[in-house]
């Protein structure tokens, strides 16, 4: 079953069109993540977006448009990328290099640039985000809620309940859990499956433990870069 069996429907209680396709039997026999992660340019002035949808035996989200000429050019965006995503799972597992990993973590880090650069936010929230980052690297938060490209939630109250106001300390108060890898792969597995997606391809778990590090090492690089950004933005203004 191929992207081609895509179609476009609408529920009883939306107007927006929405993307349908099944899944492949042989997919669903050997599928070890449960969400695709597709990200949607702008089009014909409707907004850019991430759809998360749920594997199961249909594929099925939002299209978050009305009009159905843009409904179709997403539609086939979609099949090209569930395309791409059967093609992976279907491959054998790959055991990458170095510098193969450096260079998926890079486009990752790309992403990012691309979408906040230019709007970076408030430097409070980057460095709320960064926290969390940190605290799921070391295997000192495992509950953490994923990173999704494209969404930069305001993660500051979150942050402050689990570490209090005092970020860097509260963190460090926390122990190493044992189950420290669980919070690498809930924090990071979206990002980490967005690339790999991108690129057709499936790595084995050696690789995949040793790609989320990189992807998380390159957001932090990235949180860093933009709470800079957002404070020399804060400091730009009419000259008295």
């Amino acid at each position: 079953m191929n992207y081609r069996m895509a179609y476009l429907s609408k529920d009883n209680d939306s107007s927006f069109w929405s993307f349908r396709t099944r899944t492949p039997s042989d997919i669903l026999r050997t599928l070890d993540i449960d969400r695709a992660l597709l990200t949607f340019d702008q089009c014909m002035g409707s907004p850019a977006f991430v759809a998360h949808p749920r594997i199961g035996a249909e594929v099925k989200f939002s299209l978050k448009t009305r009009d159905h000429a843009i409904a179709e050019i997403r539609k086939n965006q979609a099949g090209v990328a569930l395309a791409k995503l059967w093609a992976a799972r279907r491959s054998a597992p790959r055991r990458l290099t170095h510098m193969q990993i450096m260079g998926l973590a890079g486009l990752v880090h790309e992403l990012w640039v691309e979408q906040f650069e230019q709007e970076p936010g408030e430097r409070a929230a980057w460095i709320a985000h960064k926290a969390l980052n940190r605290a799921a690297q070391e295997g000192r938060l495992i509950n953490v809620p994923p990173i999704i490209p494209g969404q930069m939630p305001d993660e500051r109250e979150l942050a402050i309940e689990e570490f209090g106001d005092n970020l860097t300390a509260g963190i460090n108060a926390l122990p190493v859990l044992p189950d420290h890898d669980q919070g690498l792969e809930n924090r990071f597995g979206p990002l980490c499956d967005w690339v790999l997606t991108q690129n057709t391809i499936r790595v084995d778990y050696a690789t995949r433990k040793r790609l989320l590090t990189a992807i998380a090492m390159a957001g932090q690089t990235l949180s860093l870069a933009n709470s800079s950004l957002s404070r020399m933005a804060l400091s730009i203004g009419p000259k008295r």
